[in-house]
């Protein structure tokens, strides 16, 4: 085992699978699948929507069933989070309600679901699986859904 080649090449994957299942001709899902790189430009007002946003949420140790980490000064294996915020606007309801946003968005997360859940993203990486996501937010006129996935990427550190 050696170091990925990009330790974060999951978002790549995922923008990837996304852009592939939710915006091929026909797939009619959504305008737009944003990675971190692109959101740094996108002014709330103005955005583009319905949208997807990729954003790299971290990692955490991977420990074996007695808490202890698994890593150590030759080896590592951490737990990568990634967020997938489905992002809607109903123009139409200029008030904080969720309703109509969550029937225009329902359809784009269950599609999400599919096309990321039990998918590895890399040969470093473990199949992502979802895990507990932040509760969604409203304001007048967008909402964001956050969806959480993970992935446990291991490599080792070889001697110079």
């Amino acid at each position: 085992m050696n170091l990925p080649v990009n330790y974060l090449e999951a978002e790549g994957f995922i923008i990837k699978a996304l852009k592939d299942g939710l915006m091929q001709p026909g797939a009619g899902f959504v305008k737009a699948v944003l990675g971190m790189h692109d959101l740094e430009k996108v002014k709330e007002h103005s955005q583009t929507t319905p949208a997807v946003h990729v954003i790299y949420a971290g990692e955490s140790p991977v420990s074996d069933g007695n808490g202890l980490v698994v890593s150590d000064e030759h080896r590592f294996e951490f737990t990568q989070k990634w967020l997938v915020v489905v992002c809607v606007r109903n123009a139409e309801t200029q008030a904080a309600l969720a309703t109509p946003k969550n029937t225009d968005a329902g359809p784009i997360i269950s599609k999400v679901l599919g096309l990321l859940h039990g998918k590895q993203p890399g040969k470093m990486h473990t199949p992502l699986k979802r895990g507990a996501a932040p509760a969604p937010f409203f304001d007048a006129s967008y909402a964001y859904y956050p969806l959480l996935f993970t992935t446990d990427v291991a490599g080792c550190i070889d001697d110079f």
